[in-house]
């Protein structure tokens, strides 16, 4: 079953659990063609290659995507201290204007 897997392989149809336990099982296989000197198929040493491939690739662009989350995440962050710091310069320069002291807050409306 798993020799026929490799054969006929579709790797656009797996995940990467398929794909890892896949490879892992190949492997185990291409150890015995070789532990027995059974001369190896082509296909299995290619379709080892191919599942090998596939799984950095998948891994790659898994990790591009959290660069991404991560990059976009820290923009909001700036954004939000960048805020905090406008809102901040703002109300400073407004109770200049008004000759308030800086410490002294706003009395609250009744």
């Amino acid at each position: 079953m798993i020799l026929e897997q490799l054969r006929s392989l579709n790797l656009a149809r797996m995940d990467l659990d398929s794909l890892v336990e896949l490879h892992t099982a190949g492997n185990a296989i291409l150890t015995s063609y070789k532990t027995f000197e059974v001369p190896v198929p082509s296909f299995l040493v290619d379709s080892l290659a191919s599942i090998a491939t596939d799984i950095r690739s998948r891994r790659a662009d898994a990790q591009k995507a959290r660069l991404k989350e991560i990059a976009a995440r820290k923009t909001h962050l700036r954004t939000r201290e960048q805020e905090r710091a406008d809102l901040e310069s703002e109300e400073a320069s407004l109770r200049t204007q008004l000759g308030m002291d800086s410490a002294s807050k706003p009395a609250s409306a009744a």
